[in-house]
C-alpha cells in the first residue's frame, strides 16, 4: 500500500519516471520491547531532475499496521515523497511541469487510542521547475495530501497465528523465602513466550521456568505474550541471611510451677520436649534447659532457654496428670553430656503424678543399656559400669498415672562426650 508517483509529461518522447511508494509494514506481536528506532514506510523522494519534459511524481506514503498491546513509545513515519524537479533554464518557453508530491500514508492501530504513538503522515512537497530566467516555480505541481490514522482494528488469527485479544492472564509462583546461597524455581503460565527482569540471579532470562538465586530480596517481573497480547506478573523472593529464633516465657519458677514457652522467628518448630507447636507448657522439677529448632523453608536455626527452679511454694497446685516426658535434647542441642560438669548429666523421667513406670533405653543395635522402674533413678550414660561413647539411643517409657491413665512414649536420646 502506498503507490508510486506518475511519470512526467513526454513531449519529446523522453519521460522522467516516478519513485516508489512506501509499501506496507505489518507488526503483529504481543509486545515491542526496547524499540529505539522509527518504523518507516515513507514514499521515496523523486531526486531525478527533468529537462525539457515533465518531471515524475513522488511515491506516496505506505501503510503501517500495528497489532500489539505492549510497547515503549513508537515513532511511525508514512510521509509522502517529494515531487521531481525540472530544469528548463536551457530552453525557451515555459516548462512542462515539475512532479507532484506523494500523498501521506496511513497508520492503523489495533487499540482505540493512539497514546504513546508518534505518527507522521504528511503529504510530500511538490517539485519545482527552474525556467529560462532561473526562477523556481510550481507551474501547476501541488503537494501531496496528508494521510490519516485508523484505530480499533481487531485482527483475527489465521494460518496458525493466534487470535488477538483473548484476555491473556499470566500467573506466577507465589512469593517465597530462601536462605542466602540457596535457589528456588519460579514458574509462570498462561502465555506462549516469557521475558524475565531483572536478570540478576536468574539462570536464564526467557522461558516459563527460571531458577532464581538472588543474594538480596528481589522482585522479579515476567512479561508473557501469546503472539498478540501481553500480560505481566511479579513474584518476590525474600532472602534470609540467617535464622535467629527467640523464646519468651517465665524462666524463674518455684517447685510445682508451670510455665508456657513461646518461640518466634520461624514457620515450623521442633522442641526437645517432642512438641512441634509454637508454644509448649513445661513442668520442670529441677532447673532445665529447653531447646527448639526453627525453620523457614530450607533455612534453620536454634535457640535455648533455661527455666530455673529455685524455691518451694507449698501453695502451688500440682500440674494436671499426663504432663510427663523424657527430655531428649540437652545442651549442646540434641544431646546430653554426662561429663561430670554438673550440667545435663542424666536422663530422667519428669512428671508429678506417676503411680508406676518402666523406662528402657536401647543402643542403635537394639541392646538394652538401661532400665528403671523408679522415677528417682536416672541414666548417667553408662552401661555395665563403663561410659558409653557418643551415639543416639532410643527410650521406651511406659507409665501409669495416679488417675489410672496409661502413658506410652518413645523417642531418641543423643549422648555427647
Amino acid at each position: 500500500l502506498g503507490g508510486g508517483g506518475g511519470s512526467g509529461h513526454a513531449n519529446n518522447g523522453t519521460a522522467t519516471g516516478s519513485t516508489n511508494g512506501g509499501g506496507m509494514v505489518i507488526i503483529k506481536t504481543g509486545a515491542i520491547i526496547g524499540n529505539y528506532y522509527s518504523i518507516l514506510a515513507n514514499g521515496n523522494d523523486n531526486l531525478t531532475v527533468a529537462g525539457q519534459d515533465g518531471a515524475g511524481g513522488a511515491g506516496s506514503g505506505g501503510t503501517v499496521l500495528l497489532a500489539t498491546k505492549s510497547f515503549c513509545t513508537l515513532n511511525v513515519s508514512v510521509n509522502g515523497g517529494r515531487g521531481g524537479y525540472q530544469d528548463y533554464s536551457c530552453c525557451g518557453g515555459n516548462p512542462h511541469g515539475p512532479g507532484g508530491g506523494g500523498g501521506g500514508g496511513g497508520v492503523i492501530w489495533s487499540s482505540s487510542s493512539f497514546t504513546g504513538i508518534n505518527a507522521s503522515f504528511t503529504g510530500g512537497t511538490e517539485g519545482l521547475a527552474t525556467n529560462n530566467s532561473g526562477t523556481k516555480v510550481q507551474f501547476g505541481a501541488t503537494a501531496g495530501m496528508s494521510g490519516d490514522t485508523l484505530t480499533g482494528l481487531v485482527l483475527q488469527g489465521s494460518n496458525g497465528l493466534p487470535s488477538c485479544y483473548t484476555n491473556l492472564v499470566v500467573t506466577i509462583t507465589q512469593d517465597t523465602s530462601i536462605c542466602l546461597g540457596s535457589s528456588t524455581s519460579i514458574t509462570s503460565s498462561g502465555a506462549s513466550a516469557y521475558i524475565w527482569s531483572p536478570t540478576t540471579g536468574l539462570n536464564i532470562a526467557t522461558g516459563a521456568t527460571v531458577i532464581a538465586s538472588p543474594t538480596t530480596t528481589t522482585t522479579y517481573s515476567v512479561v508473557g505474550t501469546n503472539g498478540c497480547e501481553s500480560d505481566t506478573a511479579t513474584v518476590t523472593i525474600t532472602v534470609i541471611s540467617s535464622l535467629s529464633p527467640t523464646i519468651s516465657g517465665n524462666t524463674s519458677l518455684c517447685t510445682g510451677d508451670t510455665t508456657t514457652l513461646t518461640v518466634s522467628g520461624g514457620t515450623t518448630y521442633s522442641w526437645n520436649t517432642g512438641d512441634t507447636t509454637t508454644s509448649v507448657t513445661v513442668y520442670p522439677a529441677i532447673s532445665t534447659t529447653y531447646f527448639v529448632s526453627a525453620s523457614i523453608g530450607s533455612c534453620s536455626g536454634s535457640t535455648s532457654i533455661t527455666v530455673t527452679v529455685n524455691c518451694t511454694d507449698v501453695s502451688i497446685t500440682e500440674p494436671p496428670c499426663g504432663a510427663i516426658y523424657v527430655p531428649n535434647v540437652f545442651a549442646p542441642p540434641n544431646a546430653f553430656t554426662p561429663n561430670e560438669d554438673n550440667q545435663n548429666e542424666q536422663i530422667c523421667v519428669y512428671g508429678n503424678c506417676i503411680e508406676n513406670m518402666e523406662l528402657f533405653i536401647y543402643n542403635r543395635w537394639g541392646e538394652k543399656v538401661f532400665e528403671s522402674i523408679d522415677q528417682k533413678i536416672c541414666w548417667n550414660g553408662t552401661y555395665k559400669g563403663k561410659l558409653e561413647n557418643t551415639a543416639v539411643f532410643v527410650y521406651d517409657l511406659k507409665a501409669t498415672l495416679k488417675t489410672g491413665e496409661k502413658i506410652n512414649k518413645k523417642g531418641n536420646i543423643s549422648l555427647l562426650r
